[in-house]
């Protein structure tokens, strides 16, 4: 992971660190992928152009992870709902 820390990710979840920490940092590293090919830039870019990595865009992975790690099955007795906030927390740093 390049912008959250496992921390910040338990936090999140409201989990204790433990047994699930390897799957955590899975899920970490899949939002920020995820996150990042959407942006269509590098953190690197990201941060030397806003000064850090926005707060938006770290709480928009923060998102991906909380609806990855409640809904692990691909087979959801329920239909999943889109977040409508994902895009707009971060369009305004997506290059097009």
């Amino acid at each position: 992971m390049e912008i959250l820390t496992k921390k910040e990710i338990l936090d999140h979840c409201r989990l204790d660190e433990g047994l699930e920490d390897d799957y955590i940092e899975h899920l970490g590293c899949t939002a920020e992928e995820m996150v990042i090919k959407y942006l269509n830039r590098s953190w690197a870019d990201l941060a030397q152009e806003e000064g850090k990595v926005p707060e938006a865009v770290k709480h928009a992975c923060y998102l991906i992870i909380g609806s990855l790690y409640k809904n692990r099955e691909a087979d959801v007795v329920q239909q999943q709902a889109q977040n409508r906030l994902f895009v707009p927390l971060i369009v305004k740093y997506r290059k097009l």
